[in-house]
């Protein structure tokens, strides 16, 4: 897979339906105390985004109809233009104007890999100073978690079954926190984000996430404190108390971390958000506007083998297409899945750049122009039927076929499942003009 696909196929759709879907649960749930259901809407929407791009739905519609407009022949079977130049390898038409654009994707997607390193190694980095943190503090085994008595000063924090605590000790109200932290299994939506962030550590809306995520952990475990303590307003108070402290771990649950005010207002919200599903609901249109997007593009990109407008320029009259269909032998102009020459969509660029030659005689008696020739795909990937279908000379019409008939093998294209023989026009512009070095 090339750079391109990677940022514009992945990178960009996940980083779009992560902001699309983070904007919602703002919008709707910013203030709701409906602490569990945010954290699963949270979790579930974030694990959507990152899958959406490699969910593709099959929108069902007939494509096996006969194509009877030149429009549609351009459109969906006439392949990228190739133009042939004297003493130099044959290049797409529009390959020289690319080349920069190409140089900065493959900068792009080499940054983004070395993101990913930096990150990974950020994230080992954390794991291993908490393995080492354990290692080298005195703990204190208790039912359900394991107190780690550290000899630094910072505020109480949690990662997994343990709970860290300066050698001065934790009052009653901050350890039922704490183990609130371990009851809900928070540390693993950190881990979650942390691991998603390796791996799109430009996106913004990850880290948002990971932060509403922690409020929530905080509001989950400030409520059951509460529940579990004789005074609300002390435990407001020990809030308070807690918010200069110095925070030692970005990892685990820490006891200050968000805002203050957020959380004493959270604290003192009783009632319960009513219409959360109702909101949950609206919710669905985006999803669904999204994956009809993904579908439109993925389709699009199966049947996107449109010329330049120098062939529409140039085309006078229709093109003879053979239109037959029906029977197993039919040759299709429109099919579900394009035959595909090679590995990747460069592949039959190549091929042509290293097998078409300008003849000789066209070069000394200056012919040039546009030879235009049809074939078809089997469905054995075999190539058939080769024909000229406009041409300029005899000897740059013979090239043209030549070339087109000894193609390696395609993957055969598909409809419904099935091979079909596929037709394809090729435009070959054979000319005299220097290969421009801009």
């Amino acid at each position: 897979m090339n750079a391109i696909k990677i940022i514009v196929g992945i990178l960009l759709p996940s980083f779009v339906a992560s902001g699309l879907l983070f904007g919602a649960y703002k919008l709707l749930f910013g203030n709701s105390n409906r602490f569990q259901f945010n954290r699963v809407f949270l979790i579930a929407t974030i694990l959507f985004a990152t899958i959406y791009p490699f969910i593709t739905v099959n929108l069902h519609f007939d494509i096996s109809q006969r194509i009877i407009t030149k429009e549609l022949i351009v459109e969906y079977f006439t392949l990228e233009e190739v133009v042939v130049v004297p003493e130099v390898a044959v290049y797409p038409s529009n390959q020289i104007s690319f080349v920069s654009m190409n140089n900065l994707w493959n900068i792009v997607l080499h940054i983004y890999l070395l993101g990913i390193v930096v990150s990974g190694f950020i994230f080992v980095f954390k794991l291993m100073n908490i393995k080492r943190i354990i290692s080298c503090s005195k703990k204190e085994k208790m039912d359900d978690y394991t107190l780690v008595y550290t000899s630094m000063e910072h505020i109480p924090y949690s990662f997994l079954h343990y709970i860290f605590i300066p050698n001065g000790g934790i009052c009653e109200d901050i350890l039922r926190h704490e183990i609130s932290h371990i009851e809900h299994y928070h540390t693993f939506d950190v881990l979650l984000l942390e691991l998603l962030m390796i791996f799109q550590w430009f996106n913004p809306f990850m880290r948002l996430y990971k932060k509403e995520l922690q409020n929530l952990h905080e509001y989950t475990a400030d409520r059951d404190a509460v529940r579990r303590t004789t005074s609300k307003r002390d435990y407001m108070i020990l809030i308070l108390e807690q918010c200069t402290a110095i925070r030692i771990s970005t990892i685990g649950n820490n006891f200050s971390f968000m805002s203050t005010k957020k959380r004493i207002t959270m604290i003192t919200r009783n009632k319960k958000t009513k219409g959360v599903l109702i909101k949950a609901l609206s919710v669905l249109p985006i999803i669904g506007v999204l994956l009809v997007c993904n579908s439109t593009q993925a389709t699009a990109n199966e049947g996107n083998n449109s010329s330049s407008n120098d062939y529409l320029d140039y085309q006078k009259e229709p093109l003879p297409v053979d239109q037959r269909v029906g029977d197993d032998d039919s040759v299709y102009l429109i099919v579900s899945k394009l035959p595909q020459f090679g590995t990747d969509d460069e592949s039959l660029n190549n091929y042509l750049l290293s097998s078409l030659k300008y003849p000789e005689n066209a070069k000394k008696n200056g012919i040039q122009g546009m030879v235009f020739v049809s074939f078809v795909v089997e469905k054995d990937g075999s190539v058939s039927d080769v024909k000229v279908l406009r041409g300029i000379d005899e000897e740059c019409n013979e090239e043209a076929v030549r070339v087109v008939k000894n193609m390696p093998r395609w993957v055969a294209g598909e409809n419904e499942g099935k091979p079909v023989r596929v037709s394809f026009v090729l435009p070959i512009k054979f000319s005299l003009e220097e290969k421009s070095d801009e």
